[in-house]
């Protein structure tokens, strides 16, 4: 019984055919579809087992709970606490924009709770300066605070030499392969305005730091080769962690069509985190994402080229899995959906690197519009949701991160962070000016 048929056919608005032709110039060679998870599940067999598992179903629907609970252990698990880990260090990045947009040093206000300065040192951290982080928990006005919480925290981070792998704070006991880490209910603080006697809620985005690490370490505790994909999902200036394959587990249902797209995306950022230039015709040969984006970039990345090789890159991915598997099922239009999303992703991280603002922008929209149903991705929502708030859009930041919140314990805690800054954005537009 194919349990996932009538969910796939429901997100994709039914099994209709693509009219899209791909012509020579725009197909991939047909070798690098191969390896494809797309392809590797084509047949209807294949498919029906996959279908029948409780994880897959569970994963389907995003219930990380269920899916970790099912998997319980090896590359699955690894797999799903790979993504937690991605979830909460995306949250924990839009903590600190959040943060530095609310009260960073252009964006004072006469009245701000003075215990911010700890807010922002580790928003600093988290931008991956630690020195900020020590000098302003190092500052008065947070040694010299009445809210015992806060100077609590400040002294964890000092005490650990402001590496949070060993602050004693939201202890969230042992790493355990299979199960979720759990969390503190927000707000963490009460901080006291200086001008009146308003307070504000905040959430302090240490914990969310140690949601991320603990997940992390359970990934590589149930396969080291998880690093790969924590790699894709870590902080912006953290060191690779690297790894081999997960295999289909590590894959499927999602935007990298196989090993070698992985390793490409990885490869950007890598590139992009070490300031160094990319060099894409390096992996032409090796990707299908590479090689359909080949006549696309230059100094810039052509986002209509993108989006019409990604259009073709599905109908010719959809070719393959009706070779594969002999026959045509209406789980294959659907299933190469998710490839078009990927390269559409790869190529905005791809801009991102080649510092091409006005291509990123585009193609991280049009990544978003393109992924509905099944293509999904909730690390994508939040990622989309941190951009967003770092240019100070509040307004759909919020909305991205309501529709994800109930994932994983503590996520809400962004929300609140999201909050403060919604407050100040929408104070400073003035009564009757819309915010977009």
């Amino acid at each position: 019984m194919r349990l996932l048929i009538p969910l796939f056919l429901l997100a994709c608005g039914g099994g209709e055919e693509s009219s899209v032709t791909v012509s020579g110039q725009d197909r991939v060679p047909d070798s690098l579809l191969q390896s494809s998870w797309q392809v590797q599940v084509a047949s209807p067999e294949v498919m029906d087992g996959l279908a029948a598992k409780p994880e897959w179903q569970a994963y389907f629907n995003r219930d990380y709970a269920k899916s970790l609970q099912a998997f319980s252990s090896g590359d699955g698990a690894a797999r799903i606490h790979a993504e937690l880990a991605g979830l909460y260090h995306q949250a924990a990045m839009i903590q600190g924009h959040a943060i530095q947009e609310t009260y960073g040093p252009e964006q004072v206000r006469e009245g701000d709770p003075q215990e911010v300065e700890y807010l922002i040192g580790v928003a600093h951290w988290i931008a991956g300066d630690p020195k900020g982080t020590a000098g302003r928990m190092a500052d008065k006005k947070v040694s010299s605070s009445s809210v015992a919480g806060i100077q609590k925290a400040a002294s964890a981070w000092s005490d650990a030499s402001f590496d949070p792998k060993s602050i004693d704070l939201f202890s969230l006991g042992d790493v355990t392969v299979g199960a979720m880490a759990p969390a503190v209910k927000s707000p963490h603080y009460l901080l006291p305005e200086q001008i009146g006697e308003g307070v504000v809620e905040v959430s302090d985005p240490t914990e969310m730091i140690k949601l991320a690490q603990w997940h992390a370490s359970a990934a590589l505790e149930a396969n080291p080769a998880a690093g790969r994909l924590l790699d894709l999902w870590g902080f912006p200036w953290a060191d690779p962690v690297g790894g081999a394959s997960l295999g289909l587990d590590g894959l499927f249902l999602g935007p990298w069509m196989s090993d070698a797209e992985v390793d490409f995306v990885r490869a950007i950022r890598l590139a992009s985190n070490a300031g160094e230039a990319f060099e894409l015709q390096d992996w032409t040969s090796k990707s299908a994402y590479a090689a359909a984006l080949a006549n696309c970039v230059s100094k810039e990345v052509d986002a209509e080229c993108v989006l019409d090789r990604a259009a073709s890159l599905q109908a010719q991915l959809s070719g393959a899995m009706e070779t594969a598997a002999g026959q045509k099922t209406a789980d294959h239009r659907m299933l190469a959906s998710h490839a078009r999303v990927g390269l559409i992703r790869a190529a905005a991280r791809l801009a991102q690197t080649l510092e091409d603002k006005e291509g990123e922008g585009r193609l991280r929209l049009a990544a978003m519009d393109a992924s509905s149903g099944p293509a999904m991705d909730p690390l994508y929502q939040l990622s989309m949701s941190a951009w967003d708030t770092r240019n100070r859009n509040p307004h759909r930041a919020q909305s991205l991160l309501h529709g994800q919140v109930s994932r994983a314990p503590g996520l809400d805690a962004a929300r609140i962070s999201l909050n403060v800054l919604y407050l100040r954005v929408s104070r400073d537009a003035g009564d009757g000016i819309p915010m977009h």
